[in-house]
């Protein structure tokens, strides 16, 4: 953000403001347009509008108006880039763009280490107790029963109950290294997972040349729009070069000579609509701006004499 700027309108047309005003000119060399308004990347449309009104009041050109020419050169070039900063946020789609282009993205959790595996490691499973011996086993178990069946058949000697002997031993419990094998496997990150790559800041050349482009398109289309307004006015077309003129008086309203030429495309409108006191008035008013504008000289010449005296005459004793 523009900072340390509460002097400069102090300072206003002392020595010390073209240097406080290239400073800052300098400093926003390689600034992309939301350090240059001082709003953070999630910024909404009414803190965009807030920082920019607030830089507006600091570093507006009429400020610097009754300066010398270094400090009007450098307030005007400031605060076009002030603009072309809020140009490019005011618009909800176009700061979308900007932040994804200039918004360093955070690194996801599971890249905070090398190597990490996105889930915790599990812990290994706890052994099976081992199974007791046959032997024990057989010693545990009641003691065989020397009853005769209830046929009456006496049973061979050296066999067991069919109980005893069909009884099925447990299956054997996995060995705890396959189990932790598995585990592993499914807490290792999948082979075809994606993760989005982290994106860095754009290099400063790159943002220095995105606003000095932006600067440009915004001369260039101020000169087409101007060159077309004049000849708007040659063509008689007064209503229209009047409009277009107004417009780009507006967003740089410390060039006079856009000034100049919109009073006098009003004054024509007037003429030709009989308003003729009106068409002096802003005749006069483009002279107060330039007294050397030969058109409004001749076309104050042109109407009938005032005998009440207006603006012009009385300033300048015409």
């Amino acid at each position: 953000m523009v900072s340390s700027a509460d002097r400069a309108g102090s300072e206003g047309s002392g020595s010390g403001a073209a240097a406080h005003l290239r400073a800052e000119l300098e400093r926003l060399a390689t600034a992309n347009p939301f350090e240059v308004l001082g709003v953070g990347y999630d910024a909404g449309s009414e803190q965009v509008r807030a920082a920019f009104l607030a830089l507006t009041k600091r570093y507006h050109p009429s400020r610097f108006a009754r300066g010398e020419r270094d400090t009007v050169r450098a307030a005007n070039e400031l605060f076009l880039r002030i603009k072309d900063a809020y140009t490019r946020l005011s618009d909800d789609a176009r700061r979308a763009q900007m932040r994804e282009l200039f918004a360093p993205a955070a690194a996801p959790a599971s890249c905070a280490s090398a190597g990490a595996p996105e889930t915790p490691p599990r812990a290994p499973a706890a052994r099976p107790a081992p199974a007791a011996p046959a032997t024990a086993r057989r010693a545990a178990s009641p003691p065989e029963s020397k009853t005769p069946p209830a046929t009456g058949t006496r049973a061979a000697a050296g066999t067991r109950p069919v109980a005893a002997t069909t009884a099925r031993r447990p299956a054997p419990a996995a060995p705890a290294t396959a189990q932790r094998t598995g585990s592993a496997r499914r807490s290792a990150p999948g082979a075809g997972s994606t993760r989005r790559p982290v994106a860095g800041t754009p290099p400063p050349a790159r943002a220095a040349a995105a606003i000095a482009a932006g600067l440009q398109d915004t001369v260039r289309r101020r000169a087409e729009a101007y060159e077309q307004a004049l000849a708007q006015l040659a063509a008689g077309r007064y209503a229209d070069a009047r409009r277009a003129l107004h417009r780009i008086a507006a967003e740089e309203p410390q060039t006079k000579k856009y000034r100049v030429q919109m009073h006098y495309a009003w004054g024509l409108e007037h003429e030709e609509a009989g308003r003729i006191e009106e068409a002096r008035r802003e005749f006069e008013r483009a002279l107060a701006l330039d007294p050397e504008y030969k058109r409004a000289h001749e076309a104050l010449d042109r109407l009938p004499p005032d005998k009440k005296g207006g603006l012009f005459k009385k300033f300048f004793g015409r």
